[in-house]
């Protein structure tokens, strides 16, 4: 079995604990958890939040992945995201991007395009991209955005 570790980000209230939790088997409340999706692959998540004093924990060289989540219906926010500062680490150059577009059972959504056209993401050329819109409260396109 193949062992990989995530790095999860986005802005407070995105989403980002209700997704760990949509991938893990329900067993007690801590925010670094193991889930087990298809294919035999094991991932290790990291949902350590976006407090400054967390960011340092960001930079290790042992990501295989970055989650990013955005919270689809607060165009405002997209601003504060900060995803193309963190690509620009040395640690992150060619780690897989999938930018989960979340609450998209919301009205007055922003789309994916629109999304990774807010944050920059169209003259990204160094990171795999991939920008999933989802709706993590029940699950929908959150194993999509993983493949």
């Amino acid at each position: 079995r193949h062992e990989s570790t995530i790095l999860m980000l986005g802005l407070d209230a995105a989403g980002k604990t209700t997704i760990l939790y949509k991938f893990m088997r329900p067993n007690n409340s801590t925010t670094t958890e193991s889930m087990q999706p298809a294919k035999n692959v094991h991932f290790a998540v990291w949902d350590i939040g976006g407090q400054p004093n967390l960011r340092k924990h960001y930079f290790t060289d042992d990501k295989s992945g970055l989650i990013y989540v955005v919270d689809s219906t607060d165009i405002q926010r997209l601003n504060e995201a900060q995803l193309l500062g963190i690509l620009q680490e040395k640690v992150m150059v060619d780690v897989p991007v999938v930018v989960v577009a979340n609450k998209q059972d919301l009205p007055n959504v922003l789309k994916a395009g629109d999304i990774a056209e807010h944050l920059g993401l169209l003259k990204l050329k160094r990171n795999p991209l991939h920008v999933q819109e989802a709706f993590a409260s029940n699950g929908d396109g959150l194993c999509e955005g993983m493949d």
